[in-house]
């Protein structure tokens, strides 16, 4: 399965990669690239009809990345 891979803007993690997007778990498995850490990690992101039905996939991945950059101290 091939993974997206994102620049940040953040310093201290350039890039994620998406590594999965569990549908049924409403989980998304993903890596920072460049950063102090750079195992896996694992989000909430539950996508549904309700929220998500009328965007793009872009549209949709890039709320995706917004919300993981957000978690972090530097964003």
């Amino acid at each position: 399965m091939a993974a997206l891979v994102f620049d940040t803007g953040v310093p201290s993690h350039p890039q994620i990669k998406i590594k999965q997007l569990d549908l049924e778990a409403g989980q998304v498995t993903y890596q920072w690239i460049g950063g102090p850490y750079n195992g896996d990690c694992s989000e909430v992101f539950v996508i549904s009809i309700a929220v998500h039905g009328t965007k793009t996939v872009a549209e949709v991945v890039q709320e995706l990345v917004a919300q993981l950059i957000a978690k972090l101290p530097e964003a």
